[in-house]
């Protein structure tokens, strides 16, 4: 890869000297003295690029059609582009300076500066076989008695009822240890004092998990919390979706994986591994919130209603970082009975460089123990295409499908395109610090959105980061969690 030096400046200076914002927080870069590259577009000059970042950081210095055709950041649309030929010939870095076509027999091409033909590195990783939801029920049945209790409007209590007699097959048949709470205990949300009537019910029993039916969001809102404050797990029942198999079939997988159960469980790595997920929320720009999940190296996700908290500034907090890692990776351990030889840390957005060095402090606790500091983010072109010029040909490339875009970081296709869309489900993958090859990186982290935990819907995102984003997102909004341990409570 060859790209042009401007000044030898590094990215400090040339920050203060455009008067960029970034400057304020550039020092947490892993290398902010690195030296300014450039960014080449056909027939114009260069542009100044940092070379730790794959998207522009300077918008100002780009010309109206890149800043268009590239993401510049997860708020910002671009112009849909047919073709990886389309989205680079216009605009492309000095590392992809293409002089001939993109794509050959289905092959992807890139160029040195040398003028040496190379093959882009490209291809699948390994997935998961899907389990069948519908047909064979969760992998992971709950084993937990619990007796469910429906809570809602009195207006719709005829669809509570057929509601609740539409469920109770799937407990017959995957979970017989849940039971539906006698009909004179079911609560009415429109009547005074049911909230203190399930405080009252929290402290004679814990087998309750509540169904909290609603069709106004506020009122789900206020009933789960009001389940939380009675300790009782629950999940929400929307009242104004049509109740057919699939909707029936998610609110079970929602209640067994309240209860402890999981929908899917697959091989992500090799026993004695675990995935950390940190997440940072935003709300209206202000407020912001971390959260932490783990998974297993067998797909078991497991979280708890004090793996999130309300926090000040963009960088993970120090104090939250300590509080959990070792914790969380030691009680998995104690858990699972594994000895921890690999550890897993997955961050939804940059990792700064107090937060590696913090999270590698507290991972010395594990001797001998190898630590993958890995970003996903959701990033990537709108469309990539396969153009087979000789049969003139073009296809969609699948799931699993990673184009390399230098070395450790590649766009991965983790979703299929939604029906009747044309965009892709992509995310940006970043092997920050560790030794464990970059493949094996992918395969994970594709395995990982492929898990379904909670319901039969994939995640853009690895699962256990998608979950802290919402468990993140929930602080933000006030929500309250029952205290069940190693149970996550979205």
């Amino acid at each position: 890869m060859v790209q042009a030096r401007f000044g030898n400046r590094n990215l400090i200076e040339y920050s203060n000297d455009c008067d960029d914002r970034r400057r304020e927080y550039l020092i947490t870069e892993f290398d902010p003295n690195a030296v300014a590259v450039g960014l080449k577009r056909d027939g114009r000059d260069a542009m100044d690029y940092p070379p730790q970042l794959l998207e522009p950081a300077y918008e100002n210095d780009l010309p109206y059609d890149a800043r268009n055709w590239m993401k510049l950041s997860p708020d910002e649309q671009r112009i849909k582009t047919t073709s990886i030929k389309g989205l680079l010939s216009n605009w492309r870095s000095g590392f992809m300076n293409l002089t001939q076509s993109l794509l050959k027999d289905k092959v992807l091409q890139a160029e040195s500066g040398a003028n040496n033909e190379t093959e882009a590195v490209s291809g699948y990783v390994e997935g998961i076989k899907p389990r069948d939801l519908l047909g064979t029920g969760p992998e992971l049945p709950t084993d937990r008695d619990a007796v469910l209790l429906p809570v809602y409007p009195a207006k719709y209590a005829d669809e509570v009822g057929r509601l609740v007699n539409d469920l109770i097959p799937y407990f017959q048949k995957w979970t017989p240890t849940i039971s539906i709470a006698p009909r004179d205990e079911w609560m009415i949300f429109d009547e005074a004092g049911w909230e203190e009537r399930l405080r009252t019910l929290g402290e004679q029993s814990q087998e309750y998990a509540v169904l909290a039916c609603f069709t106004d969001p506020v009122d789900r809102k206020r009933i789960k919390d009001a389940a939380a404050s009675s300790n009782f797990a629950s999940q929400g029942a929307n009242l104004s979706k049509k109740p057919d198999r699939y909707y029936m079939n998610n609110l079970f997988l929602g209640i067994n994986g309240k209860l402890g159960g999981q929908a899917e469980l697959c091989k992500l790595a090799e026993k004695g591994t675990v995935f950390v997920a940190y997440d940072l929320s935003h709300q209206r720009g202000i407020s912001l919130a971390v959260s932490v999940v783990l998974l297993g190296y067998n797909g078991r996700m497991a979280s708890g209603p004090t793996d999130s908290r309300a926090q000040r500034g963009e960088a993970l907090d120090p104090v939250f970082i300590r509080d959990t890692l070792k914790g969380r990776v030691e009680e998995h351990a104690r858990h699972t009975g594994e000895i921890i030889k690999r550890v897993v840390v997955y961050r939804d957005g940059r990792f700064r460089k107090t937060e590696a060095e913090e999270l590698k402090a507290c991972l010395d606790a594990f001797p001998d123990c190898i630590v993958d500091l890995v970003e996903v983010t959701k990033s990537g072109p709108d469309v990539l295409r396969f153009i087979d010029y000789k049969e003139g040909t073009v296809d969609n490339p699948k799931p699993g499908f990673f184009l390399q875009l230098r070395k450790k970081v590649a766009n991965l296709i983790t979703k299929a395109v939604p029906w009747g869309k044309s965009f892709m489900q992509l995310v940006l993958v970043t092997h920050v610090s560790g030794t464990t090859p970059f493949n094996q990186i992918l395969t994970e982290v594709f395995k990982a959105t492929s898990l379904r935990v909670y319901s039969d819907k994939h995640t853009r995102l690895p699962i256990n980061v998608y979950y802290a984003d919402r468990l993140a997102g929930a602080e933000l909004a006030g929500t309250k969690y029952p205290y069940r341990k190693g149970v996550h409570a979205a």
